[in-house]
């Protein structure tokens, strides 16, 4: 079964355990979470926004001997484990942050299902105003519980930038890990920091879907496009028409063919092409995620320089029934026709 297949979670069981780096003091539970509404409709769609997000990757854990891997399996396989499994991975993660650009977090380790079958989710969730945590001592024992202000629900800066969800683990799969870790996709100035919930947490190895090579191939285009022809509007727009409608149609990508395509005869402008997307991608040829480009691929942004800003359905920009853009000799300006519409008006 797909991990991304997050229809119908259903939270098992959760623990938090507090990992403050900034003042070196690390707060571990006894206890299990109390799972009212709030708190599972909070772990509910941290999942959910998380593993659906676009950074995602997938990994392989790369030691014989891993603490995480060792103990989510543990934690899958025996239920009576779950609380000293979890303090096992929250240690590990701990001794991992001593960098004091690191966030501290509080660390929710979660056992949710999706149609039969289990996953453990490993969330760093940063201190906010939004979650915090109530720690009490019950009979020498520390209890943690999580406090939610108002809805609780994740607003897009309050997103998690590192979590990791886990299936039974099996040497045979293709992957192991469903991983999002934003600060190693963005930093490019500490890559201790960046890195080290990749390497000093999880051990574990990034592997390549053709969910990165489509994202990164439309990404990258774009970018070779925008440095070539920034001065020539109806040659950007003509090839940016090219790149959406070959990962709309077409099945798999062959750089070679798709370069000879776009720019025919330029052989110089061909060869620079082909050289930098093989340095991003590392691949000449993959198999196209028509899943992502369903879910990315449906609408054209235009902004202008007047503070105009067009969304329209890539499929009714390309009728020239309802939509046209007009290219004027300078190839600098264009006028932009709506046509054939009935509108209401709206101030505010």
């Amino acid at each position: 079964m797909d991990m991304r297949n997050v229809n119908g979670v259903s939270i098992l069981k959760a623990v938090v355990h507090i990992l403050n780096n900034k003042e070196e003091k690390i707060i571990l539970a006894d206890f299990e979470l109390e799972l009212n509404e709030k708190v599972k409709d909070l772990l509910k769609s941290h999942i959910k926004n998380s593993i659906s997000d676009e950074n995602t990757r997938i990994a392989k854990f790369e030691n014989q001997i891993n603490v995480v891997r060792d103990n989510c399996q543990c934690i899958i396989d025996n239920d009576d484990k779950f609380i000293t499994s979890s303090q096992q991975i929250a240690r590990y993660l701990y001794d991992a942050m001593k960098h004091p650009n690191i966030s501290p977090a509080n660390f929710v380790i979660c056992v949710y299902k999706v149609e039969e079958q289990k996953y453990v989710a490993l969330l760093k969730m940063d201190f906010s105003e939004i979650v915090q945590t109530q720690v009490k001592q019950v009979e020498g024992r520390t209890k943690i519980e999580i406090l939610i202000s108002g809805s609780g629900m994740p607003n897009d800066k309050q997103k998690l930038h590192k979590c990791v969800f886990f299936k039974r683990y099996d040497p045979e799969n293709e992957y192991d890990i469903i991983l999002l870790d934003k600060q190693a996709v963005r930093s490019k100035t500490d890559s201790l920091v960046a890195n080290f919930f990749v390497n000093s947490f999880l051990h574990c190895r990034l592997a390549k879907t053709n969910r990165d090579n489509t994202k990164n191939f439309k990404k990258f285009t774009e970018v070779f496009i925008n440095e070539y022809f920034k001065d020539d509007l109806e040659k950007t727009e003509d090839l940016r028409s090219l790149l959406i409608n070959t990962l709309k149609t077409a099945d798999n990508i062959n750089v070679t063919t798709f370069a000879d395509t776009a720019f025919g005869d330029q052989e110089e402008l061909r060869e620079k092409y082909k050289s930098y997307i093989s340095e991003q991608l590392g691949d000449y040829t993959f198999e196209i995620d028509k899943q992502w480009v369903r879910e990315k691929l449906r609408k054209k942004k235009i902004k202008t320089n007047t503070g105009i800003e067009i969304s329209v359905e890539i499929e009714t920009s390309n009728d020239a029934s309802k939509f046209e853009i007009k290219h004027y000799d300078n190839k600098k300006e264009v006028d932009i026709i709506v046509k054939n519409v009935t509108y209401s008006e709206k101030i505010f």
